[in-house]
């Protein structure tokens, strides 16, 4: 390919790529939540294999800073999702904990998730979900 071609190709691509994150399988609708909380959950609950974990944690794995953590924090436990406890050997140290209600979302989310994740194997069809899967990995490799 020539740089025209290269260049006209790489528009092409960064117009699906954004199309594609705008309908993004992860911004499907949960009712009752909104679609930065559901994304704090579920990090919340796969960072720490659901164990309680420390808003730093959170704020290191996503890169967002503390300001925006303690936001979704006094969100998500206003609203019941999750709960802050102090440390027993250190009372300055808050962990997060999913309550009940936020296990419960946590599982609505990892349906939809799951669901339209066949969802695109199952459109995809078998040849062409090993060739984006490949793709991908490609992708994955560029950088490293």
């Amino acid at each position: 390919m020539n740089s025209e071609e290269i260049e006209k190709m790489a528009k092409e691509l960064e117009s699906a790529m954004n199309n594609f994150r705008r309908n993004s399988i992860m911004k499907k609708e949960v009712e009752g939540i909104k679609a930065s909380e559901k994304h704090f959950l579920w990090m919340m609950a796969n960072i720490n294999n659901g164990n309680p974990v420390m808003p730093s944690e959170i704020s290191k794995k996503i890169g967002v800073t503390m300001g925006a953590i303690s936001h979704h924090v006094n969100a998500l436990e206003e609203e019941g999702f999750i709960e802050r406890t102090a440390s027993a050997e250190d009372k300055r140290v808050i962990y997060l904990t999913l309550t009940e209600k936020g296990k419960e979302m946590v599982q609505k989310i990892k349906d939809i998730y799951w669901k339209q994740i066949r969802n695109i194997v199952t459109t995809l069809g078998e040849k062409d979900s090993a060739t984006f899967i490949s793709l991908l990995n490609k992708l994955i490799n560029i950088n490293k």
